[in-house]
């Protein structure tokens, strides 16, 4: 892939560390990005900092351990950046 312009990526653990950076780091090469995490407060702190890069972006609160969770975000994704 040359380029993630108007791509989505789908991003766990984005409330920090690497799955925060991720979510930075393809913002800035114009990338969409769904991001999740189980730190309600944590995901929202990421969604603002990648909002800023024009793209768009939607914070979830996923607990990744459970199926029922993954499958409901799975549908919203593909719902929100339909």
């Amino acid at each position: 892939m040359r380029s993630f312009v108007n791509k989505v990526a789908v991003i766990t653990g984005a409330a920090s560390g690497m799955g925060r950076y991720l979510a930075l780091l393809l913002a800035k090469m114009g990338c969409n990005v769904a991001i999740c995490d189980v730190n309600e407060e944590e995901i929202e702190k990421t969604s603002k900092m990648v909002s800023g890069c024009n793209i768009s972006v939607s914070p979830y609160c996923v607990d990744v351990a459970d199926r029922t969770e993954i499958e409901t975000f799975y549908q919203r994704v593909i719902t929100d950046f339909r």
